[in-house]
C-alpha cells in the first residue's frame, strides 16, 4: 500500500468487515471506512480464547460460554 515499513517496527490493524481472507481486511485503523470493523473475527480470536483458558479453571467449555447456560452461583463450586 506503498506505507514506509522497518525492521522492528509495530504495525497497528484492525480487521475490517466483509468476505475474504484476514489479510485482506486488515487495514491501519485510518483506512477502516465507518469503524465497521469484524465483530465476529475479535470474539471468536481475541477474547473466547482468553475468556476460555480462565473459566475452564471454573468447569466452564467453550460452548458454554458461547450458548449460555443458566449462570451458576459462586456456592455450588463450593458444595
Amino acid at each position: 500500500r506503498g506505507y514506509s515499513v522497518g525492521p522492528g517496527m509495530n504495525i497497528r490493524f484492525i480487521v475490517g468487515e466483509g468476505k475474504g481472507i484476514i489479510r485482506e481486511r486488515a487495514v491501519i485503523p485510518e483506512e477502516l471506512e465507518n469503524n465497521k470493523y469484524d465483530v465476529d473475527y475479535y470474539i471468536n480470536n481475541q477474547i473466547l480464547p482468553s475468556a476460555e483458558s480462565i473459566l475452564a479453571v471454573f468447569g466452564f467449555e467453550k460452548d458454554e460460554i458461547l450458548h449460555g447456560k443458566k449462570q451458576s452461583k459462586l456456592e455450588s463450586f463450593f458444595g
